[in-house]
């Protein structure tokens, strides 16, 4: 009979055990599961994040492709009074001599 209790004792410590073992195991889930949850949150964040840096980028670009052609159309601009001034300044020497 002895036997018999030591054998249950030992029983109900093992299920003891095994319930101690599954409940840090639910907490480990459920902690990894937050942590989870929290890095879908970030992720999606980052995207967003990303998402506005292209647009970003895409705009200055674009501010640079302008700013590349109003140059060209500036450097051409002075192009031509530079041909002025030259025309000028030969009819004004003509005057002068």
């Amino acid at each position: 009979m002895a036997a018999n209790q030591d054998n249950a004792d030992a029983a109900v410590e093992q299920v003891m055990s095994t319930v101690e073992s599954l409940d840090a195991i639910r907490m480990t889930v459920t902690t990894l599961s937050d942590e989870n949850k929290q890095l879908a949150i970030t992720t999606e964040a980052n995207e967003q994040t990303l998402n506005q840096m292209r647009r970003h980028v895409e705009d200055v670009r674009g501010a640079n492709e302008k700013l590349a052609a109003s140059t060209d159309h500036t450097r051409q601009e002075a192009k031509q009074l530079n041909t002025i001034a030259d025309t000028l300044h030969k009819a004004s020497s003509r005057f002068k001599t």
